[in-house]
């Protein structure tokens, strides 16, 4: 069984995101769970006794309103969600989570913010997908096209060799609504050979990997990594961006450098992020 996690927002956006979430994962063999982490403000000096207590009876509350609200538009979802309110900051609440019950994917929506935060579409979703270790998905708030996606896009680098289990779940994500598979390498003028290290290996991984899909492998010339993952989804417009972070793969780079601001604009394109 899936376990997908939606952390908890306003009414809205929790709407809005499990019907994202719904579109991809359905409501079979899978569970998910809103999330909702709070934490106390801090203690002045005259507060006598902790209201810990008290905002976790008011998270129960709110989760549970949330979940109302989801199955007087679903009501087909009432046997799949569940609700859970954890003490602590939300990254922390989603590692303690995954611990204890495997995550599959967060689901996140984004609201949009200033340089890197804009790319994620917030200050929780950018901490999330730097501190969880599960998959994160991050779904700009009113995405239009909330059925029949198309095209998955996949970005690789030839620095490193994805895992097996990685593009197996993209495969089963692909086959599951019938997408292409666009596995897109950046051509950069300042890449070395040592950048293109693994092209034929990572090749062949994606031929033996994804023959069960209709893929299709593009290299895309641009100054920059970041620059032409953004022209690509411009002239493209796939329904999904996902990207594999490695500790010293091209998107940590993008997580560390000043070129973020380019990414900016792609605050309009859900974009999935596998940890490795």
């Amino acid at each position: 069984m899936k376990h997908i996690v939606i952390p908890t927002k306003s009414f809205e956006d929790t709407l809005f995101t499990f019907r994202y979430a719904k579109m991809w994962y359905g409501i079979d063999n899978v569970q998910y769970r809103l999330l909702n982490a709070f934490e106390e403000p801090s203690k002045s000096a005259d507060m006598v006794i902790s209201i810990k207590d008290l905002l976790h009876e008011e998270s129960k509350k709110i989760l549970e309103e949330q979940k109302k609200e989801i199955l007087n538009s679903f009501p087909d979802a009432k046997d799949c969600i569940t609700t859970t309110s954890i003490y602590g900051e939300i990254s922390e609440a989603i590692n303690r989570l995954n611990q204890q019950h495997a995550v599959d994917t967060v689901v996140m929506a984004t609201t949009g913010a200033g340089k890197l935060k804009r790319f994620f579409g917030g200050s929780n979703t950018a901490k999330v997908v730097a501190n969880v270790s599960c998959p994160v998905l991050s779904v700009p708030y009113k995405y239009q096209q909330l059925e029949a996606p198309t095209e998955i896009c996949l970005c690789l680098d030839y620095e490193t060799i994805p895992q097996q289990t990685l593009l197996t779940k993209i495969k089963l994500l692909a086959n599951s609504k019938n997408c292409k598979v666009t596995v897109l390498h950046i051509d950069t003028p300042k890449k070395d050979k040592k950048e293109n290290l693994y092209e034929s290996e990572v090749k062949s991984m994606i031929a033996l990997h994804l023959s069960s899909v209709d893929f299709e492998i593009k290299s895309y010339a641009a100054e920059s990594v970041s620059r032409g993952i953004l022209e690509y989804v411009k002239i493209n417009s796939p329904s999904l961006l996902v990207m594999i972070a490695h500790p010293h793969n091209y998107l940590q780079k993008i997580l560390n450098a000043s070129q973020s601001k380019l990414l900016t604009n792609l605050s309009n394109v859900p974009l999935l992020v596998y940890h490795e």
